[in-house]
């Protein structure tokens, strides 16, 4: 039997120093993906992913296959976006004030960029507890921390190791309660994020489920401590421009909310 649940500070603390450590973050990874296709028939393809992290706002990560450049999911301090390069040149961009699970839902990848980060395990909790809850899962192996989250709540349930805590698992519920995406994440192992800072366990392998639409994901990355992150890659100007997005080819998400369709 499990004694008592830390208190949340003690382990918010814990998971917001190795959040600090993730800070800046280059990798690869390849993406492997589930969906139903419009009779309901189980489709599949697998993409290779670049991926550079300046947390907590400014997230880059660019889809491909092969050589080809198929989209690019993306935010700043201000705005999030994705940029589709598959068939005819388009984008859309909102403001992170205004994004709402509706909005988002207009990606391909219906998620937002940054609750994307947060569901590969590298983000921290609030400081302050507010209404968050610290408890003992029913089987005793983990800690559940549910916080408030950009568009609804978070769910994160943390594996104890020597020193700190692996996220395993984490939901995304919306104002039901509902989960709306969840990430299961395994085969953690140590890796070296940054050239001479310390090393950092971070899962190998990450288990998507959108409950919007069925579609699931599996994500193999491998960080490169060697690579360096670029500020161009967070910069949207400079990004619409060298994909030849013009004002007409950019749908406003903020426009659009409240709206159907």
């Amino acid at each position: 039997m499990r004694g008592p649940a830390p208190g949340y500070a003690e382990v918010a603390a814990v998971v917001n120093a190795r959040a600090a450590a993730l800070k800046r973050i280059y990798a690869f990874a390849t993406l492997h993906v589930w969906y139903l296709d419009e009779d309901g028939d189980e489709e599949e393809e697998q993409f290779e992913v670049r991926i550079m992290l300046d947390q907590p706002e400014r997230v880059f990560m660019r889809f491909q296959l092969a050589t080809v450049e198929l989209a690019v999911l993306g935010s700043d301090e201000k705005e999030y976006w994705w940029i589709n390069l598959r068939d005819e040149r388009r984008a859309w961009l909102g403001t992170h004030v205004r994004a709402t699970p509706e909005l988002v839902a207009r990606f391909a990848l219906p998620v937002h960029p940054q609750d994307f980060v947060l569901l590969m395990g590298m983000t921290g909790i609030p400081a302050e507890q507010g209404d968050a809850t610290v408890a003992w899962s029913a089987d005793g192996h983990e800690l559940v921390v549910e916080t408030g989250a950009r568009l609804g709540r978070r769910r994160t349930m943390l594996a104890p190791t020597e020193g700190g805590y692996d996220p395993v698992r984490i939901e995304l519920l919306d104002d039901r309660g509902r989960v709306t995406v969840s990430a299961d994440l395994a085969k953690y192992e140590w890796q070296r994020l940054t050239r001479g800072e310390p090393m950092q366990r971070m899962a190998k392998e990450i288990h998507f489920d959108l409950a919007a639409n069925g579609a699931r994901g599996r994500l193999r990355p491998q960080y490169d401590g060697r690579q360096m992150v670029k500020d161009r890659a967070f910069d949207r100007g400079r990004l619409f421009k060298a994909y030849k997005i013009g004002p007409e080819d950019v749908e406003l998400l903020d426009e659009m909310e409240g709206r159907g369709g």
